[in-house]
């Protein structure tokens, strides 16, 4: 008994996967819209421009991640 469970939960779970998948190709323009909007609007509204001070540490954190990343990514290629 505790096997069929099983085997329909993975069932389940899989079929989940395909159907969200399905609909994310079909919707992928709305998606696409809806994240560049709201992105935009958060960066907007929580992103300090340049004439204000960074009181947060954003401008510093971004700045500390692209380079890092840009380091890892020049050094996975030359690796590579």
């Amino acid at each position: 008994m505790c096997h069929l469970q099983y085997f329909v939960l993975v069932v389940v779970i899989f079929v989940v996967e395909i159907v969200a998948g399905v609909l994310a190709f079909v919707y992928r323009r709305d998606v696409e819209s809806f994240l560049y909007t709201e992105l935009l609007t958060g960066i907007r509204q929580h992103y300090p421009r340049e004439s204000e001070p960074d009181t947060e540490g954003l401008r510093a954190t971004w700045a500390f991640l692209q380079t890092t990343v840009r380091f890892a990514f020049s050094f996975a290629a030359k690796v590579l």
